[in-house]
């Protein structure tokens, strides 16, 4: 047998956003400015960049959820509005960051990442590479979050 999947630690509203509000709150750097809003279907996120290569997007308190040294499937949808296509899109959990996507495409589009955390830090979503010309929006939807249960193994 592989390995199983925990339920979804992420339940509801931050899951779904099928309501008008959630516990997701801007992730911003620097100057760069990101703005959470709600359409009954998904997290809208507007990103007003600034300065080079400052960070954008959305973080969703997980700390009380999640334990130091496990493994947890990461599953969202994602896509960009009026998001220039640019590079760096990343997940963070338990403070180990993924790079997703050099690029993400305006149809919606599944990612799953499996990460390994070294703490019990928050969950972000977000681009690394905001300058002073990327503004507008992406998407985000039916995120999970979910234990690996069992021995994960590491190839090479």
């Amino acid at each position: 047998g592989g390995d199983t999947l925990g339920s979804n630690l992420i339940t509801g509203n931050d899951s779904t956003f099928s309501g008008t509000s959630s516990n997701w709150v801007n992730f911003e750097e620097n100057s760069t400015t990101a703005v959470l809003s709600y359409d009954g279907e998904k997290l809208i996120v507007t990103i007003d960049g600034h300065t080079s290569d400052d960070y954008g997007g959305a973080k969703l308190e997980v700390t009380s959820s999640i334990t130091a040294g496990k493994t947890y499937q990461v599953q969202w949808d994602m896509w960009r509005g009026t998001f220039p296509d640019v590079d760096n899109w990343r997940v963070q959990l338990g403070n180990t960051t993924v790079v997703v996507a050099s690029s993400i495409p305006t149809t919606r589009t599944t990612y799953t990442v499996y990460i390994t955390t070294t703490n019990t830090n928050d969950l972000f979503i977000y681009n690394s590479d905001c300058d002073p010309t990327d503004d507008g929006t992406f998407f985000i939807d039916n995120v999970s979050l979910k234990l690996v249960n069992g021995n994960t193994g590491t190839l090479s």
